[in-house]
């Protein structure tokens, strides 16, 4: 077994029109998710506003969210 070095793997299967997505959550955990180019290219194009895909029977929403620092918290009495 390789060992996974990147965050993200993409790779395209033209003969299928299949993305494989691999995201490394740990170093001893991967998930692997298959999609069919059309979705991934509609991901592509709308991943700022958005982007719903139902296909066999799963759901996906990718969904562009900005991290930054918590706001600050008054203090209670």
């Amino acid at each position: 077994m390789t060992k996974f070095s990147k965050k993200i793997k993409i790779y395209l299967f033209k003969n299928t029109q299949m993305v494989d997505v691999s995201i490394m959550v740990t170093e001893d955990i991967v998930n692997g998710y298959k999609l069919v180019v059309e979705d991934f290219e509609n991901i592509l194009d709308h991943w700022r506003a958005g982007v719903g895909i139902n296909r066999d029977g799963t759901h996906w929403y990718v969904q562009y969210k900005k991290r930054g620092p918590r706001p600050e918290r008054e203090p209670t009495p």
